[in-house]
Protein backbone atom coordinates (compact mmCIF):
# COMPACT_ATOMS: atom_id res chain seq x y z
CA UNK A 1 0.00 0.00 0.00
CA UNK A 2 1.31 3.88 -0.68
CA UNK A 3 2.55 5.15 2.60
CA UNK A 4 0.03 8.22 1.99
CA UNK A 5 -2.73 5.72 1.57
CA UNK A 6 -1.46 3.39 4.26
CA UNK A 7 -1.56 6.34 6.94
CA UNK A 8 -4.87 7.75 5.98
CA UNK A 9 -6.26 4.75 6.89
CA UNK A 10 -4.70 3.94 10.07
CA UNK A 11 -5.76 7.64 10.61
CA UNK A 12 -9.72 7.09 9.50
CA UNK A 13 -9.34 4.00 12.14
CA UNK A 14 -9.21 6.34 15.09
CA UNK A 15 -10.86 5.71 18.20
CA UNK A 16 -13.32 8.41 18.57
CA UNK A 17 -15.07 11.55 16.66
CA UNK A 18 -11.73 14.06 16.87
CA UNK A 19 -10.80 13.00 13.63
CA UNK A 20 -7.81 15.41 11.69
CA UNK A 21 -9.68 17.59 9.72
CA UNK A 22 -9.86 17.08 6.04
CA UNK A 23 -7.11 19.80 5.79
CA UNK A 24 -4.88 17.86 7.63
CA UNK A 25 -4.67 14.78 4.88
CA UNK A 26 -2.94 16.98 2.52
CA UNK A 27 0.06 17.46 3.85
CA UNK A 28 0.52 13.71 5.53
CA UNK A 29 2.07 12.07 2.26
CA UNK A 30 4.60 14.55 2.16
CA UNK A 31 5.73 14.81 5.88
CA UNK A 32 5.79 10.56 5.78
CA UNK A 33 7.18 10.29 2.67
CA UNK A 34 10.52 11.56 4.07
CA UNK A 35 10.56 8.87 6.64
CA UNK A 36 9.05 5.92 4.62
CA UNK A 37 12.52 4.59 4.62
CA UNK A 38 11.79 3.21 7.83
CA UNK A 39 8.69 0.98 6.65
CA UNK A 40 7.81 -2.15 5.43
CA UNK A 41 6.13 -2.88 2.56
CA UNK A 42 2.49 -4.33 3.18
CA UNK A 43 2.65 -7.14 0.29
CA UNK A 44 0.13 -7.74 -1.93
CA UNK A 45 -3.94 -8.25 0.23
CA UNK A 46 -6.29 -9.67 -1.62
CA UNK A 47 -8.68 -7.80 0.41
CA UNK A 48 -9.08 -4.11 1.83
CA UNK A 49 -11.20 -2.49 4.36
CA UNK A 50 -11.39 1.20 4.89
CA UNK A 51 -12.79 1.75 8.57
CA UNK A 52 -13.89 4.99 8.94
CA UNK A 53 -16.16 6.00 11.58
CA UNK A 54 -16.33 6.68 15.34
CA UNK A 55 -14.49 4.58 17.66
CA UNK A 56 -13.19 2.34 15.16
CA UNK A 57 -10.05 0.48 15.11
CA UNK A 58 -8.85 -2.50 13.27
CA UNK A 59 -6.63 -5.47 15.17
CA UNK A 60 -5.55 -9.56 14.32
CA UNK A 61 -6.76 -12.12 15.94
CA UNK A 62 -4.26 -14.14 18.18
CA UNK A 63 -4.48 -18.13 18.49
CA UNK A 64 -4.54 -18.97 21.90
CA UNK A 65 -4.23 -22.86 21.24
CA UNK A 66 -5.73 -25.37 19.03
CA UNK A 67 -9.73 -25.13 19.59
CA UNK A 68 -9.62 -28.71 17.72
CA UNK A 69 -12.66 -27.37 15.65
CA UNK A 70 -12.67 -28.18 11.86
CA UNK A 71 -13.39 -25.30 8.93
CA UNK A 72 -16.87 -26.64 8.17
CA UNK A 73 -19.52 -24.15 9.79
CA UNK A 74 -21.16 -26.25 12.69
CA UNK A 75 -23.31 -23.28 14.10
CA UNK A 76 -27.06 -22.32 12.15
CA UNK A 77 -27.31 -19.20 10.18
CA UNK A 78 -31.07 -17.27 9.72
CA UNK A 79 -32.35 -14.66 7.49
CA UNK A 80 -32.17 -11.35 8.17
CA UNK A 81 -34.32 -10.14 11.07
CA UNK A 82 -34.87 -13.79 12.25
CA UNK A 83 -32.01 -14.92 14.83
CA UNK A 84 -32.51 -17.62 16.01
CA UNK A 85 -30.66 -17.73 19.46
CA UNK A 86 -30.96 -17.04 22.85
CA UNK A 87 -32.29 -13.84 24.06
CA UNK A 88 -29.27 -11.43 25.31
CA UNK A 89 -29.22 -7.94 27.08
CA UNK A 90 -28.67 -5.46 24.88
CA UNK A 91 -24.76 -4.29 25.28
CA UNK A 92 -23.90 -1.17 27.05
CA UNK A 93 -22.13 1.42 24.64
CA UNK A 94 -19.02 3.67 25.39
CA UNK A 95 -21.00 7.42 25.30
CA UNK A 96 -19.86 9.06 21.73
CA UNK A 97 -18.72 12.14 23.78
CA UNK A 98 -16.27 9.80 25.99
CA UNK A 99 -12.66 8.26 25.85
CA UNK A 100 -11.46 5.10 27.15
CA UNK A 101 -7.62 4.21 28.25
CA UNK A 102 -6.82 1.58 30.50
CA UNK A 103 -6.07 2.05 34.31
CA UNK A 104 -3.06 3.62 34.99
CA UNK A 105 -0.55 4.46 38.16
CA UNK A 106 1.93 6.06 39.40
CA UNK A 107 5.51 4.54 40.04
CA UNK A 108 8.39 6.49 41.31
CA UNK A 109 6.81 9.86 39.49
CA UNK A 110 6.20 8.28 36.24
CA UNK A 111 2.81 7.33 34.74
CA UNK A 112 2.64 3.70 34.22
CA UNK A 113 -0.40 2.35 32.03
CA UNK A 114 -0.19 -0.84 31.46
CA UNK A 115 -1.38 -2.71 28.00
CA UNK A 116 -1.98 -6.14 26.49
CA UNK A 117 -1.61 -6.59 22.61
CA UNK A 118 -3.89 -8.33 20.80
CA UNK A 119 -1.67 -11.38 20.42
CA UNK A 120 -1.59 -11.61 24.53
CA UNK A 121 1.98 -9.94 24.46
CA UNK A 122 1.70 -7.67 27.59
CA UNK A 123 3.87 -4.37 28.49
CA UNK A 124 3.98 -1.08 30.58
CA UNK A 125 3.64 2.28 28.54
CA UNK A 126 5.58 4.88 30.98
CA UNK A 127 5.56 8.47 30.29
CA UNK A 128 6.18 11.57 32.74
CA UNK A 129 2.89 12.84 33.88
CA UNK A 130 2.55 15.81 31.63
CA UNK A 131 2.37 13.73 28.60
CA UNK A 132 -0.93 12.72 29.91
CA UNK A 133 -1.23 9.76 27.71
CA UNK A 134 -4.37 8.66 29.34
CA UNK A 135 -6.54 11.45 27.89
CA UNK A 136 -6.37 9.66 24.58
CA UNK A 137 -8.24 7.00 23.07
CA UNK A 138 -6.58 3.63 23.33
CA UNK A 139 -7.27 0.39 21.65
CA UNK A 140 -5.64 -2.70 19.35
CA UNK A 141 -4.77 -2.69 16.11
CA UNK A 142 -3.55 -5.68 13.78
CA UNK A 143 -4.76 -7.59 10.89
CA UNK A 144 -5.88 -11.27 9.30
CA UNK A 145 -6.43 -13.40 6.95
CA UNK A 146 -8.92 -16.12 5.91
CA UNK A 147 -11.40 -17.41 3.54
CA UNK A 148 -12.00 -15.72 0.88
CA UNK A 149 -14.64 -12.54 0.69
CA UNK A 150 -14.02 -11.07 4.60
CA UNK A 151 -10.85 -10.43 6.56
CA UNK A 152 -8.02 -8.28 6.51
CA UNK A 153 -8.69 -5.15 8.86
CA UNK A 154 -10.66 -6.01 11.75
CA UNK A 155 -12.21 -3.34 13.81
CA UNK A 156 -13.42 -3.25 17.44
CA UNK A 157 -15.15 -0.76 18.60
CA UNK A 158 -16.48 0.20 22.41
CA UNK A 159 -18.98 2.90 21.06
CA UNK A 160 -22.08 1.47 19.05
CA UNK A 161 -21.43 0.17 15.97
CA UNK A 162 -24.34 1.70 14.28
CA UNK A 163 -22.64 5.64 14.53
CA UNK A 164 -20.16 5.63 11.96
CA UNK A 165 -20.18 1.67 10.73
CA UNK A 166 -23.59 -0.32 10.24
CA UNK A 167 -26.84 0.97 9.25
CA UNK A 168 -30.75 -1.04 9.13
CA UNK A 169 -32.99 -1.68 11.45
CA UNK A 170 -32.11 -5.23 10.87
CA UNK A 171 -29.12 -7.73 10.18
CA UNK A 172 -28.74 -9.40 6.32
CA UNK A 173 -27.64 -12.48 8.03
CA UNK A 174 -27.54 -13.97 11.22
CA UNK A 175 -25.65 -16.97 12.62
CA UNK A 176 -26.06 -18.79 15.94
CA UNK A 177 -22.40 -19.64 17.16
CA UNK A 178 -21.75 -23.06 19.07
CA UNK A 179 -21.16 -20.83 22.32
CA UNK A 180 -24.66 -19.49 21.81
CA UNK A 181 -23.99 -16.35 21.06
CA UNK A 182 -24.34 -14.76 17.57
CA UNK A 183 -22.23 -13.15 14.61
CA UNK A 184 -24.73 -10.83 12.45
CA UNK A 185 -24.16 -9.55 9.02
CA UNK A 186 -25.22 -5.77 8.88
CA UNK A 187 -25.35 -3.30 5.93
CA UNK A 188 -22.08 -1.04 6.28
CA UNK A 189 -22.58 2.73 6.51
CA UNK A 190 -22.78 4.43 2.59
CA UNK A 191 -18.66 5.60 3.64
CA UNK A 192 -17.59 2.07 3.45
CA UNK A 193 -18.97 0.49 1.01
CA UNK A 194 -18.73 -1.56 -1.21
CA UNK A 195 -17.87 -3.55 2.33
CA UNK A 196 -20.95 -5.04 4.99
CA UNK A 197 -19.64 -5.88 8.39
CA UNK A 198 -19.77 -9.05 10.00
CA UNK A 199 -20.17 -8.19 13.92
CA UNK A 200 -19.57 -10.22 17.04
CA UNK A 201 -19.67 -9.25 20.64
CA UNK A 202 -16.71 -9.58 22.97
CA UNK A 203 -17.00 -8.14 26.90
CA UNK A 204 -16.76 -4.41 26.14
CA UNK A 205 -15.79 -4.56 22.43
CA UNK A 206 -18.08 -5.00 19.44
CA UNK A 207 -16.08 -6.82 16.45
CA UNK A 208 -16.45 -6.14 12.83
CA UNK A 209 -15.08 -8.06 9.96
CA UNK A 210 -15.56 -6.36 6.37
CA UNK A 211 -16.81 -8.54 4.19
CA UNK A 212 -17.63 -8.51 0.75
CA UNK A 213 -19.31 -11.33 -1.46
CA UNK A 214 -18.42 -14.02 0.53
CA UNK A 215 -20.61 -16.99 0.25
CA UNK A 216 -22.58 -18.54 2.63
CA UNK A 217 -19.88 -21.33 3.91
CA UNK A 218 -16.94 -18.77 4.38
CA UNK A 219 -19.44 -16.46 5.97
CA UNK A 220 -20.33 -18.55 8.09
CA UNK A 221 -16.35 -20.01 8.95
CA UNK A 222 -15.49 -16.42 9.48
CA UNK A 223 -18.51 -16.38 12.39
CA UNK A 224 -17.96 -19.29 14.03
CA UNK A 225 -13.82 -19.71 14.22
CA UNK A 226 -13.29 -16.46 15.97
CA UNK A 227 -13.36 -16.01 19.91
CA UNK A 228 -11.99 -13.17 22.41
CA UNK A 229 -12.05 -11.98 25.96
CA UNK A 230 -11.39 -8.71 27.62
CA UNK A 231 -7.86 -8.54 29.50
CA UNK A 232 -7.45 -7.21 33.01
CA UNK A 233 -6.31 -4.00 31.52
CA UNK A 234 -9.59 -3.44 29.85
CA UNK A 235 -8.18 -4.17 25.77
CA UNK A 236 -8.59 -7.51 24.16
CA UNK A 237 -7.27 -10.66 22.94
CA UNK A 238 -8.60 -12.54 20.60
CA UNK A 239 -8.44 -15.84 19.34
CA UNK A 240 -9.01 -17.81 16.06
CA UNK A 241 -8.81 -21.28 14.54
CA UNK A 242 -7.92 -22.56 10.87
CA UNK A 243 -8.55 -21.76 8.29
CA UNK A 244 -7.73 -18.23 9.80
CA UNK A 245 -4.14 -16.25 9.75
CA UNK A 246 -2.99 -14.16 11.98
CA UNK A 247 -0.60 -11.26 11.59
CA UNK A 248 0.10 -12.27 7.63
CA UNK A 249 2.05 -9.62 7.52
CA UNK A 250 4.23 -9.53 11.21
CA UNK A 251 6.43 -6.62 10.96
CA UNK A 252 7.21 -3.33 11.93
CA UNK A 253 4.54 -2.28 9.58
CA UNK A 254 1.51 -4.83 10.22
CA UNK A 255 2.18 -6.22 13.65
CA UNK A 256 0.07 -6.06 16.68
CA UNK A 257 -0.22 -2.35 17.63
CA UNK A 258 -1.88 -0.48 20.91
CA UNK A 259 -2.73 2.69 19.44
CA UNK A 260 -3.40 6.11 21.10
CA UNK A 261 -5.42 8.92 19.56
CA UNK A 262 -6.95 12.20 19.51
CA UNK A 263 -7.72 15.02 17.03
CA UNK A 264 -3.83 16.19 17.35
CA UNK A 265 -1.92 12.94 17.43
CA UNK A 266 -1.88 9.19 16.87
CA UNK A 267 0.62 6.55 18.19
CA UNK A 268 1.04 3.67 17.10
CA UNK A 269 2.81 1.52 19.77
CA UNK A 270 3.76 -2.08 17.87
CA UNK A 271 5.58 -4.91 18.52
CA UNK A 272 7.43 -7.45 16.31
CA UNK A 273 10.71 -8.66 15.12
CA UNK A 274 13.85 -7.37 16.57
CA UNK A 275 14.51 -3.54 15.74
CA UNK A 276 17.91 -2.57 16.95
CA UNK A 277 18.45 -0.51 13.73
CA UNK A 278 16.52 1.97 14.08
CA UNK A 279 16.47 2.89 17.78
CA UNK A 280 16.67 6.55 18.59
CA UNK A 281 20.52 6.68 18.97
CA UNK A 282 20.76 5.19 15.09
CA UNK A 283 18.46 4.94 12.27
CA UNK A 284 15.37 6.33 13.63
CA UNK A 285 13.53 9.14 13.19
CA UNK A 286 13.04 11.68 16.20
CA UNK A 287 12.87 14.73 14.69
CA UNK A 288 8.98 16.28 15.06
CA UNK A 289 8.84 19.03 12.86
CA UNK A 290 7.65 17.37 10.40
CA UNK A 291 5.35 15.77 12.24
CA UNK A 292 5.97 12.24 11.95
CA UNK A 293 8.28 10.42 14.19
CA UNK A 294 9.38 6.74 14.52
CA UNK A 295 12.02 4.86 16.66
CA UNK A 296 12.81 1.27 18.25
CA UNK A 297 12.15 1.90 21.53
CA UNK A 298 13.23 -2.17 22.84
CA UNK A 299 15.49 -3.71 20.32
CA UNK A 300 15.51 -7.17 21.85
CA UNK A 301 11.30 -7.18 22.04
CA UNK A 302 10.51 -5.81 18.87
CA UNK A 303 8.66 -2.48 19.95
CA UNK A 304 8.62 0.24 17.47
CA UNK A 305 7.04 3.40 18.12
CA UNK A 306 5.52 5.03 15.30
CA UNK A 307 3.10 8.54 15.48
CA UNK A 308 1.76 11.75 13.59
CA UNK A 309 1.04 14.61 14.80
CA UNK A 310 -1.61 17.32 13.05
CA UNK A 311 -1.52 20.95 14.34
CA UNK A 312 1.17 22.71 16.11
CA UNK A 313 0.23 21.31 19.45
CA UNK A 314 0.23 17.92 18.13
CA UNK A 315 3.96 18.48 17.00
CA UNK A 316 5.34 19.95 20.62
CA UNK A 317 3.57 16.43 21.86
CA UNK A 318 5.76 14.34 19.15
CA UNK A 319 8.61 16.46 21.05
CA UNK A 320 7.87 15.43 24.80
CA UNK A 321 6.86 12.14 23.10
CA UNK A 322 10.20 10.76 21.66
CA UNK A 323 11.47 12.40 25.41
CA UNK A 324 9.76 10.63 27.84
CA UNK A 325 8.12 7.76 26.23
CA UNK A 326 9.29 4.59 27.57
CA UNK A 327 8.16 1.01 27.14
CA UNK A 328 8.80 -2.05 29.71
CA UNK A 329 8.31 -5.30 31.50
CA UNK A 330 7.60 -6.67 27.94
CA UNK A 331 5.96 -10.14 28.17
CA UNK A 332 5.49 -11.79 24.78
CA UNK A 333 2.52 -13.97 24.64
CA UNK A 334 5.06 -16.87 23.66
CA UNK A 335 7.26 -16.27 26.62
CA UNK A 336 7.07 -17.72 29.82
CA UNK A 337 6.38 -14.81 32.35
Amino acid sequence: MPTDDEVRDSLRRAANSHDPSPDAWEGIADRTARSSSFRVARGAVTLLALAVGVGGVSFAIWALGDLQRTPAPRGKATASGAPDSPSAAPPSYLPTDERWAPPTHRDGGKTVMPVTFADGTTADIVYPPELALEELSVYPDTSIDGPEGCGWSISGTRYDPSVGWIRGDAPLVTHERQDGSVAALWKGQSSHEPHDYLVYRFGSWSILVPCQTASAENLAIWAEHLDGYESPDGLLVLNAAHPLTLHPFNDRTNGPTIRLSDADLVIDIRHSEPCGSLSKERGGDTGAGDGVVQWCEVPEAGIYIYANAFSSAGKDRLKALVEGLHVGHVIRASSPP
